[in-house]
């Protein structure tokens, strides 16, 4: 037999033993003798007047019904999530996406909610992670749409993005550029060059350039490089960044690993102010202290907030830029060398010459 179910039901009234009661009809399908046949649910009577008297079951089976029964529990983590929307209203973060990616801001926020949260887990297992964190999607996020989404972000969106960025972090801070080297040994990313790491290793890798406020630590933009691009080598891809994110009255600030003639000539050719450290051994170097070394340790010299004496000399450096053109820009421009000797240094050479004196019993003339 089966039932005709969703069939609303009917009220019978039945007179038995001069007592009118009332049923509620169900018709059903009775498959075996093939007819239609009804299955009746005694509700209650009618009294005198005609009013209906509801039956105990009745009234028990309506007030079963009335109340909601929680069929299951759902637990989840808010901190963390809450935290990071914090911190992407409060940095600017959240609005930038918005602007920049009106149409998958959530999925977007959602995803990198989950990047910061399980550190390296692969991004397949964010469907897994929805359902016990709190995000911002109101539906399902599977792999097939995490790799539309990806693909849909246009260059033009995300570079829109970093423009955003960088105009947010320049009016409070510094903007810093550093580059490090990723190893990958993959065969199907055309960037993984033999290069050295930090440490001189000669191994295949991805170079990333990022520019990032020096205070907040918040990346502003990225660059990947080929493995084999040597810092001193990324100047110009620097440069080209800092045209493109729409920098006013740069001024670059570098360590000595960025030094060399074709990165100065090249800030030179832009028309950018930079200063930047030198290592010790360069012939710039050599020749600067050499220059000053006899007066450099003298009272007018003593920076005493700093505890350090510094000469400053102006040279003129010899500037030449191969134009794309075949031609060739030539000429002298005005540069400015400090030469630093910090006096804990002086003291400390100082005290290790007496001591190699005392030691070695140097007779004394």
């Amino acid at each position: 037999m089966a039932d005709s179910e969703g069939a609303a039901p009917k009220r019978r009234v039945q007179v038995i033993n001069g007592v009118p009661r009332v049923y509620e009809d169900y018709p059903y399908w009775d498959t075996e003798k093939k007819q239609c046949r009804h299955r009746r649910t005694y509700i209650g009577r009618l009294d005198e007047q005609g009013a209906f008297i509801p039956s105990k079951s009745y009234l028990a089976g309506q007030a079963l019904s009335a109340v909601d029964v929680v069929k299951s529990a759902d637990r989840r983590f808010y901190g963390a999530g809450y935290l990071l929307d914090h911190i992407g209203k409060v940095t600017g973060v959240e609005a930038d996406i918005a602007q920049s990616f009106p149409s998958m801001k959530d999925q977007i926020i959602s995803l990198a909610y989950f990047l910061v949260q399980e550190g390296e887990s692969a991004v397949y297992r964010f469907p897994r992670w929805m359902l016990s964190h709190w995000h911002r999607l109101t539906h399902a996020l599977g792999s097939q749409g995490i790799s539309r989404l990806f693909g849909s972000i246009t260059e033009e969106a995300k570079l829109d993005f970093f423009r955003l960025q960088a105009k947010r972090r320049l009016e409070r801070e510094y903007l810093a550029y550093d580059t490090t080297s990723i190893s990958s040994y993959s065969e199907l990313i055309k960037q993984v060059k033999y290069g050295h790491n930090k440490d001189r290793e000669r191994l295949p890798q991805i170079n990333l350039a990022m520019v990032f406020g020096e205070e907040s630590g918040l990346p502003v933009y990225y660059r990947l490089l080929p493995g084999n691009i040597s810092d001193i080598s990324t100047m110009e891809n620097m440069i080209a960044d800092a045209a493109f994110l729409e920098f006013a009255k740069v001024k670059l600030v570098w360590d000595m690993g960025f030094f060399s003639a074709k990165n100065v000539n090249a800030l030179y050719h832009a028309h950018y102010k930079f200063i930047g450290g030198l290592h010790p051994d360069t012939t710039l170097a050599c020749s600067s202290v050499k220059a000053v070394r006899d007066g450099l340790v003298h009272y007018a010299n003593y920076i005493e907030a700093d505890d350090v004496y510094c000469i400053s000399t102006m040279i003129n450096w010899d500037y030449a830029w191969s134009m794309r053109n075949g031609g060739e820009e030539r000429g002298k421009r005005r540069m400015y060398v400090h030469v630093y000797y910090p006096k804990s240094r002086l003291i400390a050479t100082r005290f290790s010459y007496s001591q190699q004196l005392q030691e070695q019993a140097i007779p004394r003339h």
